[in-house]
């Protein structure tokens, strides 16, 4: 029984990872091309890179994360947001983008969005204590009288 019991966890073992897919070439040179861009500074055509590596392979979160940050830098953040939603969408509990769109959501005055994204940050993740700081930040910013 336990021979037989190993033999089919093994069997489901080695179909699992046949079934994984790989990223395909195409888009590891898009976004390997991107990095190489970023590096340079030329950073449309590392945002071209990373959107085609995305295009040729929609679950590629590493482009897509690479894609925001460039996006956040050149403070694109309203795209930026998009960007890391698509990640969000495939894994709710990166917490390191959850506070990304917690803090651009907090620039573009989007306050209820921001605490929403806060309030799903664990105390158990490297980001609470960030997303706590910023929750603070934002209880500041949405009390005081805006300046005319």
């Amino acid at each position: 029984m336990k021979k037989i019991f190993t033999t089919m966890v093994l069997s489901l073992a080695m179909t699992l990872s046949a079934m994984a897919v790989e990223v395909p070439m195409d888009a590891k040179l898009d976004y390997n091309q991107g990095i190489d861009f970023y590096k340079l500074g030329m950073y449309e055509r590392a945002i071209e890179c990373f959107r085609s590596a995305v295009r040729t392979y929609p679950d590629y979160i590493d482009a897509y994360y690479n894609l925001g940050t460039v996006l956040e830098y050149l403070k694109n953040d309203a795209e930026a947001i998009n960007v890391f939603k698509q990640i969000y969408a495939r894994n709710p509990h990166d917490y390191e983008v959850l506070f990304k769109l917690a803090n651009l959501s907090a620039k573009q005055e989007d306050y209820t969005k921001a605490a929403e994204y806060i309030s799903q940050i664990p105390e158990s993740s490297g980001y609470y204590k960030q997303a706590q700081a910023l929750a603070e930040q934002i209880k500041v910013n949405t009390t005081l009288p805006k300046q005319q």
